[in-house]
């Protein structure tokens, strides 16, 4: 019975999430008209602050998963392990969960490699260590750090509460409210600036 309304719960939620969808511009305008005057341009700004900066964050994700898929595949595949493409694929898939993804997707890589020998497990685990190593210290900075300028000590602590107080939609979600929250809290605080009698 859990299943099934939990089931329902979602269907209901993809479809508010649709017709949400299909007429945003309209619920924008109404939004926009119930905030007082003096209120609107900071709304506005932060609206577009907040785009921006998801769009940065979800490029930065995209460019990561990208470049994880691709030196794990290589790496596996020169390395002569089954299914090479599969497991990179889930690999580039789950490096959109920070901290856990990777490890869980690491599980069947080595389970698979052990499959061709002791020695390919061993080969394995190093090539998707190091992989996780380039990617942690200079593409995930690059791509990601650098467009959203989120220190790595706020992401983790973010990821560590959200995660602790939702399970895994904490974990996936905390970046990103992190990000919009932020962005938001910029808008605020230069419409507030702007505000100001000088």
């Amino acid at each position: 019975m859990h299943l099934l309304t939990l089931l329902l719960v979602m269907l209901f939620a993809l479809v508010i999430a649709y017709y949400l969808l299909c007429e945003r511009r309209q619920i924008g305008r109404h939004l926009l008209l119930m905030l007082p005057v003096s209120w609107r341009e900071a709304f506005l700004s932060a609206c577009l602050g907040c785009k921006n900066a998801l769009m940065s964050y979800l490029s930065g994700v995209l460019k990561t998963s990208l470049f994880v898929f691709v030196a794990t595949l290589t790496g596996l595949f020169l390395l002569g392990i089954n299914d090479a493409l599969l497991l990179s694929v889930f690999m580039g898939i789950l490096e959109v969960f920070p901290y856990i993804g990777p490890i869980l997707a690491s599980v069947p890589i080595l389970l698979t490699a052990l499959g061709q020998g002791f020695g390919q497990a061993v080969l394995a685990l190093i090539v998707v260590i190091a992989v996780q190593q380039i990617e942690g210290n200079f593409v995930t900075p690059y791509f990601t750090a650098s467009s959203t300028s989120i220190k790595p000590l706020s992401a983790l602590i973010g990821v560590f509460v959200l995660g602790s107080l939702m399970g895994l939609w904490g974990v996936v979600l905390a970046i990103p409210l992190i990000v919009t929250v932020r962005s938001v809290l910029w808008s605020i605080r230069s419409a507030v600036i702007m505000m100001k009698p000088s």
